[in-house]
């Protein structure tokens, strides 16, 4: 394990972080507009994750668990603010599309 043996409430922390994240994340697909808070409450759960070692057990998370937290913290933030930068980037597009006359046909008004 990578430095969880003396601590079971950081690897359960650990585990609903996860899920969570995997469950914000996962239903981002082409539903960015609907979404974009999801992905923000997921770059919350990163930064939860790389502070959970020392607010879960304290002084008794080891070396290799915090650096472990540490790493998918960090890169589980910046995946989350980019989805969410993505999103923004998105519906921005859509907005400039929607300003401008629809037309299906030549001479249609």
């Amino acid at each position: 394990m990578a430095g969880f043996n003396d601590s079971v409430t950081l690897a359960v922390t650990n585990l609903i972080c996860g899920i969570a994240y995997m469950l914000m994340l996962g239903g981002l697909g082409n539903s960015y507009e609907r979404t974009h808070s999801m992905a923000w409450a997921a770059a919350a759960i990163g930064i939860w994750t790389c502070v959970a070692p020392w607010v879960v057990t304290g002084d008794v998370a080891q070396t290799r668990s915090i650096t472990s937290n540490l790493i998918v913290g960090v890169i589980a933030t910046l995946l989350a603010l980019a989805a969410a930068s993505g999103a923004r980037d998105r519906d921005a597009g859509r907005r400039d599309l929607g300003a401008q006359p629809y037309r299906t046909m030549p001479g249609n008004h």
